[in-house]
Order: structure tokens, then C-alpha cells, then sequence
């Protein structure tokens, strides 16, 4: 009778090893990265998208930008080595770029994934994506056209302390150019003047576009690096933008939270 007890212990805690196993087989299976790209020109309304998938799937937006500002103040070396650069007018290398963002990934709130704004933007920072080993879920390319972005990015006003964005036409603050939080005013950016926009817009046409063509092949092919791309056309309202994505993501089989959830979290 002991020996059958003790044969029946030994037993029931296998199966529990192996179910616990099992579970944690599963549980890293259900939580394996997601990674989004957005790619459109300046003005598309990418980080808006950004912020809004974020806010729904659970997932942190990455800015080249921000993680070069966050990294430089805590490494005085890079620090000085990109202010040399800048100051001699000329772009951050993408081995700094490639660098810096390796190692903000590694940090476990990267863990269920993350979304790419404004990266790549040159057909030479895709490499990234190849040398990190790292697949592309969902490639999303916002297309509008040159003049509706000029007439958009005129119309842009920002509250300079938070970045809160507004629009005269599309989006209008409570108050005619004060914020609506704060009440303090509202300015255009240096950047949205319509000579400058039109300077990024081609800068954007030379370099950052052809990468749509590299998406295109990566996506074709069984192995490559995009296992979903969808266009999206972001002239119209936002809210239509993102019921048109929501469509071609269903298509695609992607039931992705930021289709499903109420209208208290799908909001701007």
C-alpha cells in the first residue's frame, strides 16, 4: 500500500512538471514579440497611429529621436560624439543609429514587442532588421499625397510644453489657439512652414520611399523579413484611417485590440 502511494506521488508531480512545462511553452509562445513599422511622409500622421496602437496593444512606441536624446544624457561620450556631428551639419551614422537602438530593445518593457515611428528611414537602416534578426509583423505604409500634406501641416498648431497636437480645421482646440488643458497658447512649428515641408517632403521622396519597394520584395518572398504589409490612404479623417487599416488587417488575419475595443479607448 506504501509503495502504491508513493508510486502515485511520484506520478502526479511528474504531471505537474510537465503541465508547468507545457503552460510556460505556451505563455512564451502566446507573448513572442510584435513588431510594427509605420512609414509614410512627414505629416501622414504616423505618430498619431503610433500613439493609438500603443495605447491599445499594449506596446511601446520607439522614436530614433527620443532614444538618441534619453541615451546621450546618461553616456557623456556619445553625447559629445553626436553634437560634433550635428554641429559640423552632418546626420547621426547609422552604426550610432543601429547601436543606440539595439540597446533600448533590450529592455524587458520591449518584451511583447514594439513599434517602429519614423524608422527606417533609408533603405541602409533596413539592415537593422536583418542583423537583429528581427521579423516585421506588420508593415504599415500611410500614403497621401504632397499637397494635402503642405495644406495639413499649415494647419498644425502645438502645445510646445506637452506636444499636444491640434489642427484649425480637423482637430481645433476648445479655444482658437489656446490648449486645451492648460489654456496656454498655441504656435506653429518651425518645421510645418510650407518651404520647409516641401524640403522634407523630397528629402522623404529620395530616401526614406524607396524602402517601400524593400517591403514589397521582403514581404513577397516566404522568408523575408515583412510577413504582413497593408497601404493605407490617410487623407480622410483619422477615424476612417483606422477603419480602413482595421479592414485590411481583418483580411489578413490580424485580430489586433485596436479594432475590437470601445470607443473610451479607441479615441484621439
Amino acid at each position: 500500500m506504501l509503495n502504491f502511494r508513493r508510486c502515485l506521488i511520484f506520478v502526479l508531480c511528474g504531471l505537474a512538471f510537465t503541465q508547468g512545462v507545457f503552460a510556460d511553452e505556451v505563455r512564451n509562445t502566446d507573448q513572442s514579440p510584435f513588431t510594427i513599422v509605420l512609414l509614410g511622409p512627414p505629416g501622414a500622421g504616423k505618430g498619431t497611429l503610433a500613439s493609438r496602437l500603443e495605447k491599445s496593444e499594449g506596446i511601446p512606441v520607439v522614436t530614433v529621436s527620443q532614444v538618441l536624446k534619453n541615451q546621450m544624457a546618461q553616456n557623456a561620450g556619445l553625447k559629445e560624439k553626436v553634437k560634433a556631428l550635428m554641429d559640423s551639419g552632418q546626420f547621426v551614422p547609422d552604426a550610432i543609429i543601429t547601436e543606440v537602438l539595439e540597446k533600448e530593445l533590450k529592455q524587458e518593457k520591449y518584451a511583447k514587442g514594439v513599434i517602429f515611428d519614423g524608422f527606417p528611414r533609408t533603405i541602409a537602416q533596413c539592415d537593422f532588421f536583418k542583423d537583429s534578426d528581427r521579423q516585421i509583423d506588420l508593415f504599415v505604409v500611410l500614403d497621401m499625397s504632397d499637397d494635402a500634406i503642405i495644406k495639413r501641416m499649415q494647419g498644425r498648431r502645438v502645445h510646445m510644453a506637452s506636444g499636444r497636437m491640434y489642427h484649425i480645421e480637423t482637430m481645433p482646440p476648445k479655444v482658437e489657439g489656446q490648449d486645451d488643458v492648460t489654456g496656454e497658447a498655441l504656435v506653429q512649428r518651425e518645421d510645418d512652414r510650407e518651404d520647409i515641408v516641401k524640403a522634407r517632403l523630397q528629402d522623404y521622396h529620395e530616401k526614406t520611399e524607396p524602402i517601400i519597394g524593400w517591403a514589397i520584395q521582403e514581404n513577397e518572398n516566404k522568408e523575408g523579413l515583412v510577413k504582413n504589409l497593408v497601404t493605407v490612404d490617410v487623407e480622410a479623417s483619422f477615424d476612417q484611417v483606422l477603419q480602413s487599416l482595421c479592414q485590411k488587417m481583418k483580411k489578413k488575419g490580424l485580430g489586433m485590440k485596436v479594432c475590437t475595443l470601445g470607443s473610451e479607448v479607441n479615441k484621439a
